[in-house]
């Protein structure tokens, strides 16, 4: 189980109706597998919305209602597990590469953390650990945390197939930079993702590996993230596994929220879902 996750991305990429944005390799993922199209976190907010993803359980639940990092220093509570404990308990390996932002990752049950959170040297540890697979007795849980597409955009700008401006932002020319700055973020993003799963589709393991992609909240603008709008809790799933239930480009129209995932994903791999689940199958 491959699972990426971005920052701050929302719904604002070409398969979700963006077209100025350049991301072919998130587009072609959609393409192949299932996309959500109604599909929501439970937080506009960072940390909140990624411990819903991992526990399959709401904020106010799994006691995880803010930031982990100060002034705020929110926190799982003690008895909450995660993806990674869950999987582990099913004889999963499971690795943490890059960006986390839910707590210590060994409380939270990786075996190991593989790169610091750089975007370049995720992606290596991530390729580097498909590559190696045949070596593992267990099948691999990764987590490939990116700290993009949050702020502070340092990619340039990129207004080559125009700038979408999302209804609730004035059309000013501060705006309009800033928004081909983000557009130039996200195509980095998606380069790397790219470059993910090219390694992937070379490999040995490409027709057992479930792709996960997801992010955490809205897009870093006002009336979005950090804010109670539609916009600040909207975000992509596309998931992909070749000749299974998660291909084929279908378009899922269904609300969903993002503790739906681990519930799922735990009905997939036949391992035991917990009473306290939130989320739906």
């Amino acid at each position: 189980v491959i699972m990426i996750t971005c920052h701050d991305i929302g719904q604002h990429i070409g398969c979700y109706g963006v077209e100025t944005v350049n991301s072919p390799n998130l587009d072609r993922l959609a393409e192949q597998g299932i996309r959500f199209s109604n599909f929501y976190s439970t937080s506009s907010v960072c940390s909140p919305g990624r411990a819903s993803l991992h526990t399959g359980r709401y904020p106010q639940s799994n006691g995880l209602m803010g930031l982990t990092h100060a002034p705020f220093w929110w926190k799982l509570k003690d008895d909450e597990k995660h993806t990674a404990q869950l999987l582990k308990e099913a004889g999963y390996s499971c690795y943490l590469a890059g960006f986390n932002h839910v707590g210590n990752a060994q409380r939270l049950g990786y075996d190991k953390v593989l790169s610091p959170s750089v975007a370049e040297k995720t992606v290596a540890a991530t390729i580097d650990l498909i590559k190696n697979s045949s070596k593992n007795t267990n099948p691999f849980f990764v987590k490939v945390g990116f700290t993009e597409v949050h702020r502070i955009f340092k990619h340039g700008a990129d207004s080559a197939k125009g700038i979408f401006i999302p209804p609730y932002l004035q059309n000013t020319s501060d705006i309009r930079l800033d928004l081909a700055q983000f557009q130039a973020t996200i195509k980095f993003f998606d380069e790397r993702v790219g470059e993910i799963l090219a390694a992937l589709a070379n490999s040995k393991i490409a027709n057992n590996t479930l792709v996960i992609m997801t992010s955490d909240h809205g897009i870093p603008y006002p009336g979005s993230k950090w804010s109670g709008r539609k916009a600040g809790f909207e975000v992509p799933l596309i998931v992909y596994q070749p000749g299974t239930v998660f291909s084929g480009g279908k378009v899922f129209s269904q609300v969903m929220s993002n503790v739906d995932v681990l519930p799922t994903l735990l009905d997939y791999i036949k391992h035991k879902i917990h009473d306290n689940k939130e989320g739906k199958i």
